[in-house]
């Protein structure tokens, strides 16, 4: 299909039909054809000053790229913005077309793409596109040409592009069973400096995960419904919650969908931790795309999520070192802290982490794709212990 852009806006931009338009304007004037010669001259009048006004259009415009977000959430629409500033007295006509990346796709169709206004001395124009961000990842919207030119459009000139901001496209939040840290709080009352949670303050009730002691099954509740039910204390002090990607087996077995779907589980995670009141934090093995800590201390605050999504955003699936060398090295794990391990199988999770929190006596939560290659008989964990991709994530969130 043919666009805008490649359709003459008339034949007399031609240099062939100018030429002929030349040879009729000396034949007039040969013969003495005075309207003839006056058609002429006005056609050759405004084709010559078009074509000065055109070169004219070029100067003092300026563009500026704009979003009004920068950070989305797959499916999440966007509106990209383009302001054309004219800073000068000649009124120019501006063209404006954008092609975008094949991690967007536009909100509207395909013809709304490509924009036209006209600007008249020392004024500006906005354009405006909606798009839909579709992957997780850091990436430019795409490109924007403006062409500017005469009021006719027979002589558009390409401008600069505009320089276009980065879009941050965080990974998708499904929907996850409860996670639950082990307890190791003292008894106190709720909100004190004790590190032991009193089962004296219960607050709820919960699907019993099996790994508790049965004095906190709570029995009536559990008679009402066909499963055990355990109870849900208030913690004396704030549990803190470490998650942990490893990307290096991802990368080496291939696994782009998995590890995809590892970067959701560990955003909602993170997510489902801070509105319980957890401290989070996460340290990552992986290249960071655009740069950026591969680290966040465990912490709480308005920014910690945003921090945590936002690397998520930029990891990719490229290591750029061995997992047990940061922990040991690059980490100060703070005590009290639990941690969340996502990793691709279970025998890179037996080599790795498992060690590191056992040796500082600090529990933590397994999440692998696959756990048919744990190593090591008689040392391995429980198979209780750690939890399949499927475990924790709700059917049909995927």
């Amino acid at each position: 299909m043919e666009s805008n852009e490649d359709r003459l806006p008339t034949l007399l931009v031609i240099p062939l039909i100018q030429l002929f338009v030349g040879l009729f304007l000396f034949m007039a004037l040969l013969n003495g054809q005075r309207d003839l010669t006056v058609l002429g001259i006005v056609v050759l009048t405004i084709l010559v000053g078009t074509k000065i006004w055109s070169r004219l259009s070029s100067a003092k415009i300026s563009l500026e790229a704009m979003l009004d977000k920068q950070r989305v959430f797959p499916e999440e629409t966007f509106v990209f913005s383009i302001r054309v500033r004219n800073a000068k007295f000649l009124p120019v006509l501006a063209q404006l077309s954008l092609s975008f990346e094949k991690y967007f796709k536009a909100a509207e169709s395909a013809a709304a793409m490509n924009k036209e206004g006209s600007l008249l001395w020392y004024q500006e124009a906005n354009f405006q596109w909606r798009l839909i961000a579709l992957l997780r990842g850091v990436y430019r919207v795409g490109a924007a040409e403006l062409r500017v030119g005469d009021f006719f459009g027979f002589y558009p000139r390409k401008h600069n592009d505009a320089s276009i901001p980065e879009v941050i496209v965080y990974p998708r939040l499904i929907p996850l069973k409860p996670i639950f840290p082990p307890k190791r709080d003292l008894f106190g009352t709720p909100g004190s400096q004790s590190p032991i949670e009193d089962p004296v303050y219960v607050y709820g009730t919960q699907e019993y995960q099996g790994r508790r002691p049965a004095r906190y099954i709570h029995w009536k509740a559990s008679a009402r419904l066909p499963r055990l039910q355990e109870k849900i204390c208030e913690p004396a002090a704030q549990e803190k919650i470490l998650i942990i990607v490893d990307v290096e087996c991802f990368f080496k077995h291939r696994a782009y969908s998995e590890f995809e779907k590892i970067l959701e589980v560990a955003a909602s995670a993170a997510v489902d931790f801070d509105r319980s009141g957890f401290s989070v934090g996460l340290v990552t093995n992986g290249v960071m795309k655009g740069g950026g800590p591969s680290i966040l201390p465990v912490g709480r605050g308005s920014q910690q999520i945003p921090k945590i999504l936002e690397t998520l955003a930029r990891l990719h699936i490229t290591p750029s070192a061995i997992m047990l060398e940061i922990l040991r090295r690059g980490l100060k794990v703070p005590w009290g802290t639990t941690g969340f391990s996502l990793s691709y199988d279970a025998g890179e999770f037996w080599k790795g982490v498992y060690g590191f929190f056992k040796n500082r006596r600090m529990p933590v939560i397994p999440v692998v794709c696959r756990s048919d290659t744990l190593t090591g008989e008689g040392q391995k964990p429980q198979p209780g212990d750690i939890l399949l991709l499927d475990d924790i994530c709700i059917k049909g969130s995927a």
